[in-house]
């Protein structure tokens, strides 16, 4: 009995003095924070990411020159919708091909001389205090071919300029033909300028005449044609040629 007391008394004061001591546990355990990663936000393309187009025209093969949408412009990327505390944020860009231009929330994507075919940009947006990721979203990009819509892709008209191989005497008329070795002559006009002379016939047409005088003997008169067609714009359309006037007028005999 007495053995039974003594064990039980031993209990009481135990269990007193940690209840005692107990509050001081409870008051750390109550300030500790827990050290949470935070998780990245899997967001839609059209929640964060703006492209101006989806669809960029390939490049023309050599000797061609593009038009239409075969023009390989940029696509230009905004990003938008991400916040953070500090509002410090770092954008990646994660391309397959062609590069990014500029940095921030508004680039650039070059995909000049990439294939036909899908691309895939990956951006991921993070804060630069704490370095974690917030966001993250992908978005395609189609690169077509050039020969998808028939014709695209164009083959350049070479123009040449015919001028007399001899000299022209002084007084007398030099001329000018232009001639094009592709395309369509009917849908081109022509707009002549010559460094002397004067045009006297053919202005806006294929072939002119210059009419030199007596004052230009020995001179050289140049003749530059600029071409006006339909796909101009995107090919070479200007050419020149020279004819030389005789030193000295020839006598009748």
């Amino acid at each position: 009995m007495s053995k039974l007391l003594a064990f039980f008394i031993f209990s009481s004061i135990f269990l007193f003095n940690f209840h005692s001591g107990d509050s001081n546990s409870k008051s750390f355990s109550a300030n500790v924070t827990p050290t949470v990663t935070p998780t990245p936000q899997e967001f839609t393309a059209s929640d964060i990411i703006e492209l101006n187009r989806d669809t960029v025209g390939g490049s023309c093969p050599p000797g061609f020159r593009c038009r239409g949408n075969c023009d390989n412009n940029p696509v230009v990327i905004t990003v938008s919708g991400t916040k953070s505390e500090n509002n410090s944020l770092r954008y990646n860009y994660t391309v397959p091909g062609g590069r990014i231009v500029g940095e921030g929330a508004k680039v650039s994507w070059d995909l000049k001389g990439a294939q036909p075919g899908t691309y895939q940009i990956k951006i991921d947006v993070i804060d630069n205090k704490s370095g974690n990721l917030l966001q993250s979203a992908t978005k395609t990009v189609t690169v077509e071919s050039c020969y998808d819509d028939g014709d695209r892709c164009l083959e350049c008209p070479i123009f040449l300029i015919d001028a007399p191989t001899s000299p022209t005497e002084a007084g007398e008329t030099i001329i000018f033909t232009a001639n094009i070795t592709y395309g369509n002559a009917e849908t081109i006009s022509y707009n002549w300028a010559v460094t002397d002379g004067k045009i006297i016939e053919g202005q806006g047409t294929p072939t002119i005449k210059v009419a030199t005088n007596s004052k230009m003997a020995g001179k050289v008169v140049k003749a530059t044609a600029n071409f006006k067609w339909d796909c101009s714009e995107i090919c070479n359309n200007t050419a020149a040629a020279s004819g030389l006037v005789a030193t000295k007028k020839r006598r009748n005999k």
